[in-house]
């Protein structure tokens, strides 16, 4: 259990309320950290139980998260803190989360990313795409990248299953609320919400210096829906960074803006300013203007004063194969495999004749 997971934890906690029983897929307290990765004060009056494939300090079921004994729908929140990593199979502990939470049930996920392999069997790590295709059969999910969003530590989500139309609009107001709230809850760490992306503009130097803001970069986007500037920055001292974009020639009027707030001193982090994608940005020249709240706040540029900075346009994601179409397709290929062994047996005795006869 780390600080930032069992921040998000807590934070989730508050904001979505997740209804009981709670049950934890890989509860172990292991040596060193008894007591400290306990989650149950983090929903307290709720029934918690914990699960694990052996028994030990904090686990009071001993389950196989890719084969769970909880009857189908019948449990509130599924907490899966840095345990997927451990999993031989996630993705059969993903179908059985989904299939024991109960309809408005919510699944919250950690995993670590750039992180030593530890507590072995430590089988993969997730980037925020993978975290997201992971969980994609849930009606509703949003995943958080923690730290620097280029070199993230950990990825975090919330999954689930809201009824109807409301259900889904409220899951995404709390999942928005999670990322407003993250600054008071762990503010040296930034979380930034993923976005299917794509890159359109890249600029990087190996060697670079920081120059004061505020500061105005100017370019023009070759793709539609820009959604996203990154600037690698350094933060000498706790600092509210704001971005407005404006076309250029109209700065009276920005067409998007981003805040993203600084707690702790930073040193050539890069700093991600998301916001709604802009439809019509392909072909049109903009100036993305930084300004800063706080003192010792530097965008990073290179020696032509050109600054770090990374600009992406929205990406429509590719839906996953719904599962009855993966069935219908495995069902095929079995038939297909059958009909072969079927053909191979009727052919073997005429084969074996003409192999007789031409004394083969």
């Amino acid at each position: 259990m780390r600080d930032e997971v069992k921040g998000f934890i807590a934070l989730a906690a508050e904001v979505f309320d997740p209804p009981a029983p709670v049950v934890e897929i890989g509860s172990l307290q292991t040596p060193g950290q008894e007591g400290y990765a306990d989650l149950r004060p983090l929903f307290p009056g709720k029934t918690y139980v914990g699960c694990d494939l052996v028994p030990g300090p904090g686990v009071d079921r001993v389950e196989s998260g890719e084969a769970l004994s909880f009857a189908s729908g019948s449990v509130g929140t599924v907490v899966a803190a840095d345990s997927l990593e451990h999993a031989a199979d996630p993705h059969a502990v993903v179908r059985e989360v989904k299939r024991v939470l109960a309809p408005d049930g919510v699944a919250i996920v950690s995993t670590p990313f750039v992180f030593p392999v530890h507590h072995e069997p430590d089988f993969q790590r997730y980037t925020p795409a993978g975290m997201a295709q992971l969980l994609a059969d849930f009606p509703a999910v949003q995943v958080f990248a923690l730290g620097d969003p280029h070199w993230p530590h950990s990825i975090v989500a919330v999954a689930g299953r809201p009824a109807g139309s409301a259900g889904a609009a409220e899951f995404a107001r709390r999942a928005a609320r999670l990322a407003e709230r993250w600054p008071t809850r762990v503010p040296d760490e930034q979380m930034t919400a993923f976005v299917p992306v794509a890159v359109a503009i890249r600029h990087d130097a190996w060697v670079t210096r920081p120059v004061a803001i505020p500061y105005a970069h100017r370019f023009t986007c070759p793709a539609a829906g820009l959604c996203r500037i990154d600037f690698r920055v350094d933060v000498g001292a706790p600092a509210t960074l704001r971005l407005r974009v404006h076309e250029d020639g109209a700065d009276e009027r920005p067409v998007a803006e981003a805040t993203v707030v600084a707690s702790a001193p930073w040193t050539a982090r890069w700093l991600v300013f998301q916001f709604p994608p802009l439809g019509a940005s392909a072909g049109r020249p903009y100036v993305a203007r930084l300004t800063a709240e706080g003192g010792g706040v530097g965008v990073h540029v290179d020696g032509d004063e050109r600054p770090v900075v990374e600009v992406f346009t929205y990406r429509t994601p590719t839906p996953a194969a719904p599962a009855r179409d993966v069935a219908v397709v495995l069902s095929r290929l079995d038939e297909l495999a059958d009909r072969l062994q079927r053909l191979e047996a009727a052919v073997a005795p005429p084969r074996q004749w003409w192999r007789r006869v031409l004394g083969g």
